[in-house]
């Protein structure tokens, strides 16, 4: 398995939207749930580093993401959007939405919430250091602020957001990991976005288990790949289309 580490740029266009059409499935099951609304906390962004004790990392093999054309794990079990291939994870319902062509997991209990995007990247050089610094400016000029800190998957951004009339800020961070031709989003809200810990296990538990499908579609560096309706890889090699998917 390959490795990959760090790097839209129109970064207006990352932050959070309203939703399109988004499909949701319960931990477990193929059932459609309802919406999520998730409470937020609001410390303040710490400079310096975020590192996991290895001890308390959750890695026990090769950390993701993997390319799909150098993967070589069984496909069996995982839930299919084109673009992305993910492992349903524990306590986690799955909603994606094809509009804005994003993948979220949604921790309802914890209460954590993480947002996978993939963009197209150029050839030769890593795209995440030039979103990276976008994503500063843009949060600044939200009123908001931010600072790089490091992580096992690189350098992230530890943001406090401003959301409507509200003055508190809203913890937020932002990863970027380089892969061939493409750039994986990860955006972390609610503990997601304050407990390094928990940060790391739930990183791990998705991205260990992520698979990035670039294909030979040609787009702009920087412009997110589409989503398709997913479906379910069974035991069995055939595709179950997943109930509830958005038209």
């Amino acid at each position: 398995m390959a490795l990959f580490r760090r790097r839209r740029s129109r970064v207006e266009d990352r932050q959070p939207k309203a939703p399109g059409q988004d499909f949701e499935t319960a931990p477990g099951t193929d059932a459609p749930t309802g919406p999520q609304t998730l409470p937020a906390g609001a410390p303040a962004p710490r400079r310096g580093r975020h590192l996991v004790p290895e001890e308390e990392s959750r890695a026990k093999g090769p950390v993701g993401p993997f390319d799909a054309g150098q993967a070589d794990m069984s496909l069996e079990g995982y839930v299919d959007f084109g673009s992305l291939r993910l492992r349903p994870a524990p306590g986690a319902a799955l909603r994606y939405n094809p509009q804005h062509r994003y993948v979220e997991l949604i921790y309802p209990e914890l209460p954590a919430r993480l947002r996978l995007e993939v963009l197209a990247a150029p050839k030769s050089s890593s795209l995440w250091d030039t979103v990276r610094a976008d994503t500063m400016l843009s949060i600044a000029r939200g009123a908001g602020a931010s600072v790089e800190a490091d992580s096992e998957w690189g350098p992230f951004l530890q943001a406090q957001m401003q959301t409507g009339r509200s003055r508190v800020g809203v913890p937020v961070r932002h990863y970027g990991i380089d892969g061939p031709r493409w750039l994986l989003l990860v955006t972390t809200y609610d503990r997601a976005a304050m407990d390094d810990v928990l940060c790391s296990r739930l990183l791990h538990e998705i991205l260990d288990g992520c698979i990035v499908v670039r294909g030979k579609k040609p787009y702009p560096p920087g412009e997110a790949l589409e989503l398709s309706e997913p479906f379910l890889h069974t035991a069995a090699g055939q595709r179950r289309p997943l109930q509830g998917a958005a038209s």
